[in-house]
C-alpha cells in the first residue's frame, strides 16, 4: 500500500512516527457496509495516520465498509496539515529574516549559531529553514531588495508628486535603509556579489526619482541626483538605526529624512 503525504512527504506505514500531539478528525468506518449517512466523526493522532490507514483497510475490507470514502478523507487531512505546516514554515522563515537582517547590520560575520539564538530558536530550526548561511544571506538581501521595489511602488515614484513621493518614502524608509547598509554599498562583504545588479537597478530608480525632483524646483540642482539619492538612502540608515537602539521613534523618523533632506539641520 503506499505510504500517505506526512508533512510534504510520502512516507511508507513501516516508517510512520507512533506519536504526536496533534490530533484530526475523520470520518469512522461503517460497520458491515452501512452507508454514507451512517458516518461520523473519530480523532485519530495525525502521527498515526499511515498505521491508521492500514488498520482501517484492513478492518474495512472484513467488513465491507467504504474503502475509497475513508481513504481520500484522510487524504485530505494530510494535504491540509501540510500546506499548514508550510505555511507556518513560511511565517517562521520572515521572522527570522527580520531579526537577522539588523544583526548582520551590525555584525556582517554573525554566525548561524548567533542568528538562531537572536531569533530565539535553535540552530537545528534555523537549518531546517535555511539550509546554509549562504542560503539565509540570500533570503536576506532579496527581501530587502523586494521591500525597496514595494516601496518605490507603492509611492508612485515615477509619476506622483515629488512632494508626496519624498514623503511615502520616508514612510517605508527602513529597505532604503537596509539597501543601504547592507547591500548596495558592499554587496560582496555578505558574500552575495550577483545581487549587486539588482541592488543597483534599484538605487538608479531612486537616482530618476530626484533627477525628476530636480526639475520641478523642489530640490537643489547645484547637487547631482545621486548625491541626494545616497544622502537620501544615508538618512534613512541613520534613522533605522537610532529606531533600533530606542532613540527615535518611528513616526519620528519619517518626519527626520525629509526635514533634514530639505532644510537640514539649520535653525
Amino acid at each position: 500500500m503506499p505510504g500517505v503525504p506526512v508533512g510534504g512527504r510520502c512516507r511508507p506505514p513501516a516508517l510512520a512516527r507512533k506519536s504526536s500531539p496533534v490530533s484530526s478528525s475523520f470520518p469512522a468506518l461503517p460497520a458491515g457496509g452501512g452507508s454514507a449517512e451512517s458516518e461520523k466523526s473519530v480523532v485519530v493522532p495525525t502521527g498515526l495516520v499511515t498505521r491508521g490507514v492500514a488498520i482501517a483497510l484492513t478492518v474495512s475490507m472484513r467488513q465491507g465498509g467504504h474503502i475509497r470514502e475513508y481513504f481520500e478523507a484522510l487524504l485530505c487531512q494530510c494535504r491540509r496539515g501540510g500546506m499548514e505546516a508550510s505555511a507556518a514554515m513560511r511565517t517562521d522563515a520572515a521572522e527570522v529574516l527580520d531579526s537577522a537582517i539588523p544583526l548582520l547590520a551590525k555584525n556582517r560575520a554573525a554566525s548561524m549559531q548567533v542568528v538562531a539564538e537572536r531569533a530565539g530558536i535553535s540552530r537545528a530550526t534555523l537549518v531546517r529553514l535555511f539550509p546554509t548561511r549562504r542560503h539565509l544571506v540570500q533570503a536576506m538581501t532579496e527581501k530587502i531588495l523586494n521591500d525597496c521595489d514595494r516601496a518605490l511602488s507603492r509611492a508612485e515614484a515615477d509619476t506622483a508628486p515629488v512632494r508626496q513621493v519624498l514623503t511615502a518614502m520616508a514612510t517605508e524608509y527602513p529597505p532604503f535603509a537596509q539597501l543601504w547598509n547592507l547591500v548596495y554599498a558592499r554587496p560582496d562583504a555578505l558574500g552575495v556579489p550577483e545581487v549587486g545588479t539588482r541592488a543597483d537597478a534599484i538605487f538608479d530608480r531612486t537616482v530618476e526619482f530626484f533627477e525628476r525632483g530636480q526639475s520641478t524646483d523642489l530640490l537643489r540642482k547645484d547637487m547631482s541626483a545621486t548625491w541626494l539619492a545616497s544622502t537620501f538612502c544615508a538618512l534613512a540608515e541613520t534613522a533605522w538605526e537610532l529606531t533600533l537602539e530606542g532613540y527615535m521613534g518611528a513616526r519620528q523618523a519619517s518626519g527626520f529624512i525629509p526635514a533634514m533632506l530639505l532644510y537640514g539641520a539649520a535653525a
